[in-house]
């Protein structure tokens, strides 16, 4: 019997011998023109795997799963909560769906509204006398791990370290944020959208009212949002109290969803949110000097603007955790092994890492019997890295250990004799805006590290100091300094102790937090004036 999973989790899945793993682009072409004949009914069982059920608004995965399957068909979340997909069932969802559709129309008046009032000149805001907000308004249901999930744990601990601890309003809590945080929970409406843009947009109105509905006590300090797209609750919410925003901004969201993501269903909407949230803001934290940059031109007074870099908690990072019995379980053995974490976006690089990698076993071929390349982590290049493994024969030699809990992240780290960040340029030209968290990860744990010389990768590493810089893109200098540091454990030992210094001494979340409150209590001085329009789009 053909049985099959239609994959929309954040990673791979573990799927039983002899089942077909089919992704979202799969199930597209399966249903392409002149192939419904064939796609009908094709597998006796499908199983449609999501993170969270909450995450699947579109009625498509749906539809596609029932038609593929002749007999039983189910949705299982990662908890492995089944919900059986019976036709009556799918008929319902798609009713409820068809109900949400004709409901958008309003919900957007009220979008477009709301923006309106956010973006409106305001009085000089006042700092308030409760706790900060610091608020996610993002949805990524299930995000067990990664640098978001780092960062805004590390924000948040660093703040409470500075006397400053913030409640936080998310729609789940993010792993690793200590349990003494006070926390709202924010719900997003159970809605059949047929894009999840839509979600987003509605869920920055309720988001809003939630933390209205539920904040105890006087008006917070200031309001922290982590930006995000579509988002504009936290200027909202700034506005309303009349408190300063500190928005945090990682980067472009919709150079972000044009390049490395999808298109969007409401890009004036995006563009709106993104152009408020960025003029309102008392000030915009970002990560790099390439952002800061990139938003001077559009006309942001630069005063208003803080580069405040990733960081690390080199409490939870350090050289001392063992490693041993993870190293066994993961078929190490006594092997070097040569390490990379993340999330496998298009600029991590992870496909030259295994490129390089070859390179460096064809040039010795004893290195086989001495040498692991590790991959922690998932996500939209996997199958790409799969591949590169099995076409150089690599199957021996790379271990893949799969999307691990952000607590566990220290441990795989732990791993490592040789930490790798390729990361790789931007395919259009533009400058890499990136503030990589797995650096300062590699640093905190003693690692050498081998990284690619781009934006502000150079400031973090030293070459010849704390790691080996090499050209981006380039898988012959990435294989040479690979192969460098395999052969020398001197140069390891000096490159890895200089590596935790410099975590220690300039990368601890408290340091940064305290930049972060200086660069406010200075922007709070500064007269208030309402922007001109930027020139060009974020």
């Amino acid at each position: 019997m053909a049985h099959a999973i239609v994959n929309l989790r954040h990673g791979s899945v573990d799927a039983p011998p002899g089942w077909d793993v089919l992704d979202a682009e799969a199930v597209r072409q399966a249903f392409g023109r002149g192939r419904l004949r064939s796609a009908f009914r094709r597998y006796d069982k499908v199983e449609l795997a999501v993170e969270d059920r909450r995450a699947l608004l579109s009625p498509k995965p749906v539809l596609a799963a029932r038609l593929l399957a002749r007999g039983a068909c189910a949705i299982v979340d990662r908890e492995g909560v089944r919900e059986a997909l019976t036709w009556p069932r799918v008929a319902v969802i798609l009713a409820a769906a068809l109900r949400d559709r004709l409901l958008w129309p309003s919900v957007r008046r009220r979008v477009q509204v709301a923006l309106e009032t956010a973006a409106a000149p305001a009085p000089e805001p006042i700092v308030g006398t409760g706790p900060p907000l610091y608020l996610r308004t993002d949805l990524w249901y299930g995000l067990l791990a990664g640098g978001s999930v780092g960062h805004t744990a590390g924000v948040i601990k660093g703040l409470a370290a500075g006397g400053q601890a913030p409640v936080l309003a998310a729609p789940e809590r993010v792993p690793t944020v200590p349990d003494d945080i006070a926390m709202l929970r924010l719900q997003p409406r159970e809605r059949t959208w047929p894009v999840s843009d839509w979600q987003l947009l509605e869920f920055n109105l309720d988001g809003h009212d939630q933390v209205l509905a539920g904040w105890q006590g006087p008006p917070p300090r200031f309001v922290y949002h982590r930006h995000a797209l579509y988002s504009f609750a936290g200027l909202a919410l700034a506005r309303h109290w009349g408190v300063p925003l500190v928005l945090e901004y990682n980067g472009p969201e919709v150079w972000v969803a044009d390049h490395w993501g999808r298109p969007l269903a409401e890009r004036s909407l995006a563009e709106a949110a993104e152009r408020a949230a960025l003029r309102g803001a008392t000030l915009v934290a970002v990560v790099s000097e390439a952002l800061r940059d990139d938003l001077v031109a559009t006309g942001l007074d630069p005063a208003r603007i803080a580069v405040v870099p990733n960081a690390v908690d080199t409490a939870l990072y350090r050289p001392d955790i063992a490693a041993a019995e993870l190293r066994a379980r993961l078929g190490l053995g006594d092997r070097l092994v040569i390490g990379f974490i993340g999330t496998f976006g298009p600029w991590h690089g992870v496909e030259l890492l295994v490129e390089a990698f070859a390179r460096l076993l064809a040039a010795d071929l004893l290195a086989r019997d001495r040498l692991a390349l590790v991959l922690v982590g998932d996500g939209a290049r996997m199958a790409a890295v799969q591949a590169a493994t099995t076409r150089h024969g690599l199957q021996g030699s790379v271990v893949t250990a799969g999307l691990v809990p952000q607590e566990a992240g220290p441990a795989h780290l732990a791993c490592f004799d040789i930490a790798v960040a390729p990361t790789v340029a931007n395919p259009d030209g533009s400058a890499f805006f990136g503030s990589p968290t797995k650096l300062f990860e590699y640093l905190a744990m003693g690692r050498p590290v081998v990284a690619s010389a781009i934006g502000q990768v150079t400031d973090i590493v030293s070459d010849g100091e704390t790691g080996l810089l090499v050209p981006p893109g380039d898988a012959d200098a990435l294989a040479r300094a690979l192969a460098r540091l395999a052969g020398d454990p001197a140069l390891r030992e000096t490159l890895g102790t200089a590596a935790r210094a410099e975590a220690l001494a300039r990368h601890g979340h408290e340091a940064r937090a305290a930049a972060l409150l200086a660069a406010l209590d200075r922007a709070l001085d500064l007269p208030h004036r309402q922007l001109d329009p930027p020139r060009r789009s974020v």
